[in-house]
């Protein structure tokens, strides 16, 4: 992780990386659905995330995933009309993503944004630079001011464009090498980009790490046609080379398959 991503005056400008957010906002609607998906594990994050979410200005629907039953309760006290959805912890934030996906919830949207409570283990510096990571990725793509509605004015403006993402955390980039980016994950990545009809050996690695991103509903029909969410094995420990691992290096390939391009956003001063 580059030294900017501990920046303190990056921290002093955006307070937000640190303790979240706390507003409210006047909501504008569109003649097209839009839709965000949470997956929440981490339930001491759910405040923080509801906070954002209540400072959007735009309409939206709310999905979101946790393996708590108990918090179902406080997420619906908060947003009533949300669709909370127990699942197993398997997958990681991908499955339960992609069983929404696969099983025709988000059909009816013309954008979504996949979010979650992502952390890093452990304490110290690992546990801050876990901290600074999600609620970096979170500013660029809903806390900064009318960041959403700018995402959704350029998807209006450029069909060509298929899912946008945080800059900082797009990778490969200047500060994470390509080999670093693939990690222990490219054979079961060029394995599924093989199964989605393209070629590995032309392939080239472009994507978002946390698994975060604003995107088309219609890019993600080749990725959502390989049902991949019957695949996931017990969850395990590993940091690296999972299934999850690999499917977060392959959204953006979905897109691509379609015929679209990626684009990334930086909302910091």
């Amino acid at each position: 992780m580059h030294k900017n991503h501990l920046n303190i005056k990056v921290i002093q400008k955006i307070p937000e990386l640190m303790k979240g957010w706390n507003n409210n906002a006047i909501k504008i609607t569109f003649d097209f659905k839009i839709a965000i998906v949470v997956h929440i594990y981490y339930v001491d994050l759910w405040t923080e995330i509801a906070n954002l979410l209540s400072g959007l200005n735009l309409n939206f629907d709310l999905f979101i995933t946790t393996i708590d039953k108990n918090l179902k309760e406080e997420i619906l006290c908060r947003f009533p009309h949300s669709y909370v959805h127990i699942i197993e912890n398997i997958g990681r934030d991908v499955r339960p993503f992609l069983i929404l996906l696969e099983n025709g919830y988000l059909d009816n949207y013309k954008y979504i944004c996949k979010i979650h409570g992502k952390k890093s283990k452990g304490r110290g510096r690992y546990w801050l630079e876990g901290d600074i990571w999600r609620r970096w990725i979170l500013f660029d793509l809903l806390g900064a001011p009318n960041s959403a509605l700018k995402i959704i004015e350029t998807f209006e403006k450029n069909d060509k464009i298929g899912m946008i993402g945080s800059h900082t955390y797009r990778y490969p980039n200047e500060y994470f090498n390509d080999q670093q980016s693939w990690g222990k994950n490219r054979p079961l990545v060029c394995s599924l980009i093989q199964k989605m009809g393209m070629d590995p050996e032309e392939y080239k690695l472009d994507f978002f790490a946390g698994t975060m991103f604003w995107v088309r509903r219609d890019a993600l029909e080749p990725i959502k046609n390989l049902y991949l969410s019957h695949s996931f094995p017990i969850q395990n420990n590993h940091i690296d080379g999972t299934l999850a691992h690999a499917i977060e290096r392959i959204f953006p390939a979905s897109v691509i398959k379609k015929g679209l391009i990626l684009k990334d956003v930086h909302h910091f001063p």
